[in-house]
């Protein structure tokens, strides 16, 4: 919980064992459980780190709204939703390799005191 008057930021970072060359990458999947039943439509971000190089450049995979947290789509759980969002990996981006999964939660002005139930439970990472 926040206890002043800026707003919560959640991010998950994941470093992985050896760096994954980004030509070989078209898509990461981030399954996720949502047991949130606070109102208000989250996103979800990625970004993708090349942490061994002395710049750490980042190539940033975009946005997506959390569907289950949706207005049309909002229910009070007593079971959590599970949903898979898809990430495209750019055929030629910035950066050559990553070996850091960097996942932001961007929830609106309903969470901005109380972070959102939200676990991630696997990314999944799909060739070209």
């Amino acid at each position: 919980a926040s206890i002043n008057s800026l707003p919560l930021l959640m991010d998950a970072h994941q470093t992985l064992g050896a760096a994954i060359p980004i030509a070989r990458c078209r898509e990461i999947q981030v399954e996720i459980e949502n047991r949130d039943n606070k109102t208000g439509v989250i996103a979800m971000a990625v970004l993708l780190t090349d942490g061994a190089s002395p710049k750490r450049p980042v190539l940033y995979l975009g946005q997506q709204p959390i569907v289950s947290t949706e207005p049309e789509h909002f229910s009070f759980k007593s079971e959590p939703d599970f949903e898979t969002l898809h990430f495209s990996v750019p055929v030629s981006p910035k950066i050559r390799k990553f070996d850091e999964i960097t996942v932001m939660m961007l929830p609106d002005v309903e969470h901005a005191l109380v972070g959102p139930k939200i676990a991630i439970k696997q990314f999944q990472l799909f060739p070209r």
